[in-house]
């Protein structure tokens, strides 16, 4: 950092660039960290080496963009596509209409997807859980689990349902933090997801669990504008680590209805 500051003194006349303009030279700055690290373990650095310049000419193969085509890009859920293909946001996290993926459900409304008062069971390696009789289960590859009803569900998007999925996260110390990490990792993968309030504490079944709500814009649409979608997340922690996550998918206006059916399911949840 010493040797940065001291070339951009050289180049910048003395004043360094106008990308530091809100970051004035307070001084020597090259003389002020050299004295704030000399009582620090010493350590050799290399000045160049030949993995530097491979990724140097690695970097420059990388298409660049302009800040309207990275806008309409995440309008499209195009990074978010990109990152699930690549591997850096994990497969098996729910997406919801907020990532641009999905198809539109236009004309759904509440009727068709009432759920039955008549509960039926899933049995799961990792838990058990009631859930409507007139709602499908179904699976993917990574075992995420959606019970939804048939027609709350479009292309790569959910409208109405239950999302459920377990995580591991070797960084996180309880789970306050794995819960905030899955938060933050549901929202690279869902661009338009945002915090609708704080973290609860939450009992299911004698656990202690974490809610919090998301929202976003649900495939639902009415008068060509997406409706606003609500997203209630619930994590426990499982037994042989990491935790099991709940999202309980549904638009805002039909959140009223659908609430007693969600907290039904939930009171049943048993984790293994």
């Amino acid at each position: 950092m010493a040797n940065f500051f001291e070339k951009l003194e050289r180049q910048g006349g003395g004043g360094g660039p106008q990308f530091l303009s809100d970051h004035p030279n307070p001084g020597n700055r090259q003389a002020a960290i050299e004295k704030e690290v000399s009582n620090w373990p010493p350590k050799n650095y290399a000045g160049n080496s030949q993995a530097f310049v491979r990724a140097k000419d690695d970097a420059s193969t990388v298409k660049t963009y302009t800040g309207e085509q990275i806008a309409e890009g995440s309008k499209q859920g195009l990074w978010a596509q990109q990152n699930r293909q690549s591997g850096v946001i994990p497969p098996d996290l729910p997406k919801t209409s907020s990532d641009g993926a999905g198809g539109s459900l236009a004309n759904v409304s509440f009727p068709q997807i009432k759920p039955s008062r008549n509960m039926t069971q899933l049995q799961h390696s990792a838990f058990s859980i009631s859930y409507p009789e007139n709602w499908q289960v179904s699976r993917d590859r990574q075992s995420t689990v959606t019970i939804a009803p048939q027609s709350g569900v479009g292309e790569g998007a959910i409208a109405y349902g239950v999302v459920i999925g377990g995580a591991q996260d070797s960084n996180a110390g309880s789970l306050d933090e794995a819960t905030a990490d899955l938060v933050q990792t549901l929202q690279r993968s869902n661009p338009g997801l945002r915090l609708a309030g704080d973290t609860q504490n939450i009992d299911v079944n004698g656990l202690s669990g974490r809610s919090v709500v998301l929202t976003g814009a649900s495939p639902i649409q009415q008068g060509g504008e997406a409706l606003r979608e609500r997203n209630w997340l619930v994590t426990v922690p499982r037994r042989q680590g990491g935790l099991l996550y709940l999202v309980f998918i549904a638009p805002d206006r039909d959140v009223p209805e659908l609430r007693p059916t969600y907290e039904r399911m939930l009171d049943s949840l048993q984790v293994q």
